[in-house]
């Protein structure tokens, strides 16, 4: 059936369970966290965010707009209480996922027993709690992904040009919060969408005008204004991480001696854009303070300032040296990716504040369903040659088999009734997995994890289809389904 029809039971219990969680974790003493808005580089200044935000947003070249708009916008409307604020949109995105994860199970053909379990696991894990709690956009990506999966399978059941709009609008959403969705993975969508409703093609290319304007215009105002065609200009940052990041420094000074490399990369990526200025000629003051600011209102360094693209050829001219002259280095920028991309999601050092709260907790979550016997963020005190306690082994194992069993699950069901609204979802999903996985670890080599996040209720969908799909588990569901 490509559209099971679900009552309302498995919804408000799986709500019921969210808040009960929730009040559970408060006790326990999580809070949400809203330091990151004057920590994380990620974030613009708050300063100018509240006295100039356009202006702020229109230079921003080092992220796309979206996550510092909502900011900006919180900062106006609550200026004293904006951590309340945003504290309550991400309860509400947890709430969305209370419903869009669950359909999503469904719709992907998990029965009802399993759909609600796998779910509330998900749901309640110590790692989708503590990022529900930190002001960082993962949440928020992971929230919209999964609903425009289900999204996707409306569409695709009734198409309609309200439904194909706001399915449209989710995806060009996705390519202003992170750069990670690219314009090519949105024209990918668009065009699969296309192929999908052949009959239906003008109203599809219609919903998606506008979204796919937006998304374009990003791009090339990036490409007057800074040169690049893309939504973000951290290429450089990048390429400096995946490469010169992964030489020893006896190595790195070797390649400089043999002139294969600059001496600019001998200098910390992170460091200000005032340690560069004997190197590099950097740009005339543009009276643009987000532009120009060395460090910001909240003392961080402004990776926004425009000197740093001046410096990054320099990073990506280097960078293509080592990877033709000294290729090992990416080859040990690949194994820490696919290292960190399988460790549990709140395995992430800024999560201290709230996971020390609930550390046994966590532990023990991680060594039964991640199946990872010692913590990573302690691993100094781990020999190396049981480094791969650390990861989580039943994700290292259970990921990529997961992927692999459901692509050849969509593969016998197109082959041998043709595509329908249920394929169409399963190859959504897998096409997800596989492009921003592939994206996440060939672009970077460290919180490969925190990258994942928003591909876990994929996951978790895939998992639950899969469980429900065995013989003597159907078997077994057909006589408890109708409770739910």
């Amino acid at each position: 059936m490509d559209e099971p029809r679900d009552s309302w039971r498995p919804y408000l219990l799986l709500l019921g369970i969210f808040i009960v969680s929730r009040i559970a974790y408060f006790a326990a003493g999580v809070r949400f966290d809203a330091r990151p808005i004057e920590m994380f580089y990620q974030n613009a200044d708050p300063l100018l965010l509240r006295t100039r935000m356009v202006e702020t947003l229109f230079y921003l070249h080092m992220q796309p707009p979206a996550f510092n708009l909502s900011i900006g916008v919180i900062l106006k409307l609550f200026p004293e209480h904006f951590a309340g604020a945003l504290h309550a949109i991400y309860l509400l995105l947890g709430v969305s996922l209370c419903f869009t994860l669950y359909r999503l199970m469904r719709i992907l053909g998990a029965v009802p027993p399993v759909a609600v379990v796998v779910a509330a696991i998900f749901l309640v894990s110590p790692g989708v709690v503590l990022f529900e709690n930190l002001l960082m956009y993962e949440y928020v990506l992971m929230a919209v992904l999964c609903a425009a999966a289900v999204l996707f399978h409306r569409l695709l059941v009734t198409p309609g040009l309200l439904v194909a709009s706001i399915f449209f609008f989710a995806l060009g959403a996705l390519v202003y919060l992170r750069a990670l969705f690219q314009l090519g993975w949105l024209v990918a969508l668009i065009a699969f969408t296309m192929w999908l409703l052949k009959g239906r093609r003008r109203m599809i290319l219609v919903a998606a005008a506008v979204p796919f304007a937006l998304c374009l215009g990003l791009y090339v105002k990036n490409l007057i204004v800074f040169g690049t065609f893309n939504a973000s200009t951290w290429m450089g940052f990048n390429a400096q991480n995946l490469t010169l990041g992964c030489l020893t420094g006896e190595e790195h000074r070797r390649l400089v001696d043999q002139h294969m490399l600059s001496t600019v990369g001998l200098t910390s990526q992170y460091s200000p854009i005032s340690a560069f200025q004997s190197m590099v000629r950097l740009p005339a003051p543009t009276g643009i303070p987000v532009l120009d600011q060395v460090r910001d209102s909240t003392g961080r360094v402004n990776y926004n300032n425009l000197g740093y693209l001046a410096v990054h050829p320099y990073f990506i001219s280097d960078a293509k040296q080592v990877l033709r002259h000294y290729p090992v280095a990416y080859l040990r920028s690949l194994m820490d990716a696919w290292y960190s991309y399988f460790l549990p999601t709140g395995d992430f050092v800024f999560l201290s504040q709230n996971r020390s709260r609930i550390r046994s907790f966590d532990r023990w979550f991680n060594r039964i369903f991640f199946g990872e016997w010692t913590d990573y963020l302690s691993r100094a005190k781990t020999h190396k040659h049981w480094a791969f306690l650390n990861v989580g082994i039943f994700l290292m194992v259970g990921l990529p088999l997961l992927f692999l069993i459901n692509v050849s699950r969509l593969w016998t069901a197109v082959t041998e009734s043709g595509w329908n609204p249920r394929s169409g979802v399963l190859a959504f999903v897998l096409f997800n997995i596989a492009f921003l996985t592939a994206v996440v670890n060939l672009l970077s080599n460290s919180e490969n994890n925190r990258y994942r996040l928003p591909l876990d209720p994929l996951y978790a969908a895939l998992l639950a289809a899969s469980i429900s799909r065995g013989r003597i588990f159907t078997r077994v569901t057909r006589k408890c389904t109708p409770g739910l």
